[in-house]
């Protein structure tokens, strides 16, 4: 198992699960005995937590750490893991806005394979 992709699936899935919680980092900190700062490098994925780490951290959001193996599974091509570290990191709204976007460029592709474009074309 890649280590970097674990790392960043952890974070990924330790943010988002906080947030949903309602819980700040500040309360994650004190519930965990870490300091805000180590939280903060859990969650931005600066920082390769021990296994007792995990588990407490995964504890206390409810985690089950099969989610996080299944997530580390799925990405582990490195530009689909760039994407899903930066939606880790979004807000609900720069989420919606990046769905829609991705939306957009999918029907653009469609697009050009029924109109017989090909990528990198001149459109001028």
């Amino acid at each position: 198992m890649n280590n970097e992709c674990l790392v960043t699936a952890f974070s990924g899935l330790m943010k988002s699960r906080r947030k949903e919680l309602g819980m700040t980092q500040k309360e994650l900190a004190k519930k965990a005995g870490f300091s805000v700062r180590h939280i903060g490098k859990l969650e931005d994925g600066t920082y390769t937590p021990k296994l007792s780490t995990y588990l407490k951290i995964s504890e206390i959001l409810e985690i089950d750490l099969s989610e996080i193996i299944h997530i580390q599974k799925q990405t582990k091509n490195p530009e689909l893991m760039k994407i899903v570290v930066l939606l880790a990191k979004m807000n609900n709204r720069e989420l919606e806005l990046s769905y829609n976007f991705l939306k957009t460029i999918s029907g653009l592709q469609k697009a050009e394979q029924f109109s017989g474009i090909k990528q990198g074309e001149n459109y001028a």
